[in-house]
């Protein structure tokens, strides 16, 4: 894995309506590409939930697998509130890729920490 690049363009398809149909219907639709910028996964996170989850993970092992016992999510959604009921994918992909953007930058607790 690399870093990820500051001069990444990230695009998507729109379905725009044509407007061809009969008496004011929607009529035919074609997929545009636009441009997209995806969210930013630290939105939110200030530098005391930063130092809150630290002190929650220090020293102790954590997985990066949501699916390992002791996965680092559970106490990143703890300090952060989240629910992580099985089953609430919303809530559960937010410190999966929070952990994956810190993981990707080589930040402290990186891969071999994990």
């Amino acid at each position: 894995m690399s870093p990820a690049s500051d001069d990444e363009s990230w695009f998507r398809l729109v379905g725009v309506d044509l407007g061809n149909g009969e008496l004011g219907e929607g009529g035919d639709s074609v997929g545009v590409v636009t441009t997209w910028t995806p969210p930013d996964p630290l939105a939110g996170i200030t530098p005391e939930l930063v130092e809150a989850v630290k002190r929650q993970c220090r020293g102790k092992m954590w997985r990066k697998n949501s699916q390992a016992k002791g996965w680092i999510g559970n106490p990143v959604a703890q300090v952060l509130r989240l629910d992580m009921e099985p089953g609430l994918k919303r809530d559960r992909t937010g410190p999966q890729t929070a952990a994956r953007y810190e993981l990707r930058r080589g930040r402290e607790g990186g891969p071999e920490a994990m």
